[in-house]
């Protein structure tokens, strides 16, 4: 006869010769099965369509009196609604089984890694560089879409790297090779790695050295370029004009916020932490800058703010325009910053003052000596942009000599060569 099961009857039973299943009378169907070995667990056994049939609910005593009869009732339940309890089970354990699969199958692709690799790089890289690098994963990659990284050999990057170069592009092939090798050393280095080796294993560059830009804007060039971002409209054309009379570089002014500004100093801070070489600069603006800045509405912490007050982004389009309304083209906005420095040089100015100026950080500028010839650079740094300035602003107003026989050397008075300032 069955009895309702206690902990302390459940303690006094022992292990047989043969298995037992122990009824208990408290909740119908439920049994505590023991086994010769002394293994214990409880199941439920029910009727179904005339068929009978065993849900093992689990191991005792880690399930309880309670919990084993909680897991009954909750059986009994399902018959009643014509449920099968243990094959609902067993089904949810095998699609538990199958996503844990698809899950390690999936985490094992291209596609996995790649996402894990982008992310990697948003954290440790520059925005420009996060950027560029999730323009080739989608632009030059998609083909290993899905594919299992592990099945991505030697022959698919030559693949990939050889269909670049057959298209004219050897910088981009380059740059791609580059990615597709820093991905896989990433890929390599992580925990449980589905590879062994690099599929770039061996092979070499496209190009052992890309050829550097050095491309600098004649006069006449950066003449219509100035004049049409004075019709592109803000705040793209004043960030134009910005990079061409000061020569920084275009996210440093394109994220420029009002705080950075000393208006009444006339000088622009940029911070360490968005500097490129990580080091505070402090750059002199001129009138014409002074200008430009001035004419800017102040509703944002941006001041090239675009109309949601957060930073400008669209360049590419912005660019296309541009060069359409100045008739020059096979430019980047970078050539204005080696045209500002070219440009100083041919100004005669020192090119330790253009260094200060493009915070181009050398020997002359570490250490304590650094903080001395930074603070008596400043007049000649002041001058040499009001030179460049006027420059610009010659050519743009049609002059032949842009210096309209101006000293070169002094502006204001101010000696632009550090060499004919007393160092005494």
């Amino acid at each position: 006869m069955a009895k309702t099961l206690t902990l302390k009857g459940l303690e006094s039973e022992r292990p047989g010769d043969k298995r037992r299943e122990i009824p208990d009378a408290h909740t119908r169907g439920l049994y505590h099965i023991i086994q010769p070995g002394g293994a214990r667990s409880w199941a439920f056994r029910f009727s179904l369509n005339g068929r009978t049939g065993k849900l093992t609910i689990g191991p005792y005593p880690a399930i309880t009196i309670a919990e084993a009869r909680a897991e009954a009732k909750a059986a009994t339940a399902k018959v009643a609604k014509g449920i099968d309890p243990a094959a609902e089970k067993t089904e949810k354990r095998e699609a538990i089984k199958a996503a844990k699969v698809k899950a390690e199958d999936a985490s094992d692709t291209f596609d996995a890694y790649a996402e894990r690799y982008l992310a990697h790089v948003a954290i440790t890289c520059r925005t420009r560089t996060a950027n560029e690098r999730a323009r080739i994963f989608k632009r030059e990659l998609k083909g290993w879409q899905g594919r299992k990284l592990a099945k991505i050999e030697r022959d698919d990057v030559k693949d990939i790297i050889d269909g670049i170069m057959a298209r004219g592009k050897s910088i981009t092939a380059n740059r791609t090779f580059a990615l597709i090798s820093n991905f896989f050393s990433y890929a390599l280095a992580q925990r449980n790695s589905p590879i062994t080796a690099s599929p770039c294993a061996g092979l070499k560059r496209p190009m052992k050295v890309e050829p550097t830009r050095a491309r600098i804007l004649k006069d006449q060039e950066l003449k219509a370029i100035y004049l049409a971002a004075g019709t592109a409209g803000k705040p793209y054309g004043s960030i134009i004009k910005v990079l061409a009379l000061t020569g920084a570089r275009l996210t440093e002014v394109a994220a420029m916020t009002w705080r950075e500004l000393d208006l009444e100093a006339r000088s622009w801070t940029l911070p360490a932490s968005r500097a490129k070489n990580k080091v505070e600069h402090t750059i002199p603006l001129s009138d014409a800058v002074m200008a430009i800045i001035e004419a800017l509405p102040r509703d944002y912490l941006f001041v090239f703010a675009n109309r949601l007050g957060r930073v400008f982004q669209q360049w590419v389009k912005s660019k296309r325009a541009l060069d359409a309304a100045s008739g020059v083209s096979g430019w980047v906005v970078h050539d204005l910053r080696r045209t500002f420095v070219s440009g100083l040089a041919r100004l005669q100015v020192d090119v330790l003052v253009t260094e200060r100026l493009v915070n181009h950080v050398g020997e002359s500028f570490s250490g304590v000596k650094g903080v001395y010839n930074r603070e008596r650079f400043e007049p000649e740094q002041r001058a040499a942009m009001a030179l460049w300035a006027a420059h610009v602003e010659h050519l743009v107003s049609g002059v032949e000599d842009a210096l309209n026989g101006a000293d070169p050397k002094s502006v204001d008075g101010v000696p632009i060569e550090i060499g004919l300032r007393s160092h005494g």
